[in-house]
């Protein structure tokens, strides 16, 4: 059985109507979902090639391009993504849960395993240790560690008990 435990991903980019997550689409056998966190700089290429191969779209996200495009060149459709983001595919019909982050790694992804096995995943760390499954006797040991452009780098962190990981990029 597929796992899709969506946890907030905030996108201040997109309009007010765009922002509800996860989005759901009824494809084959099953359901395609996606979260996602950040911007696309290619999504109106990306659009224009989608519809010249017959896909329809009903709005101007880019959550529907991510969909759309995993739908249309499966996983390999990430090789094709230009711009900053974190996000999350699930596909019911194959019970596959896809993570991934841009090649730079401007947007952190979370994610751990809860006491039950689930996996939850989010692009702030904060939800991962409020949602009720998680392992609430965390300890965070973080180093003041910041990348080369001057940002706080998410893998200096670590996380113990509730075991807390950051993908690198280009995952």
């Amino acid at each position: 059985m597929a796992l899709f435990l969506h946890l907030p991903f905030r996108n201040r980019a997109v309009g007010a109507r765009n922002r509800k997550q996860p989005y759901l689409k009824a494809f084959g056998s099953g359901i395609v979902a996606v979260a996602f966190c950040g911007e696309l700089y290619n999504s109106n290429e990306l659009r224009t090639e989608l519809k010249h191969l017959g896909h329809s779209f009903q709005s101007s996200s880019d959550k529907e391009i991510l969909l759309e495009s995993y739908l249309e060149w499966g996983m390999d459709f990430v090789k094709r993504l230009n711009g900053i983001f974190a996000f999350a595919i699930c596909d019911t019909a194959c019970q596959t849960l896809l993570l991934f982050r841009d090649r730079i790694g401007s947007k952190p992804l979370f994610y751990t395993v809860l006491k039950d096995g689930e996996l939850a995943f989010s692009s702030r760390i904060r939800p991962s240790f409020l949602c009720p499954k998680s392992n609430r006797n965390w300890i965070l040991q973080a180093q003041t560690k910041f990348s080369p452009l001057g940002l706080p780098d998410p893998q200096a962190a670590v996380f113990s008990a509730a075991s807390v990981r950051c993908f690198p990029a280009m995952s």
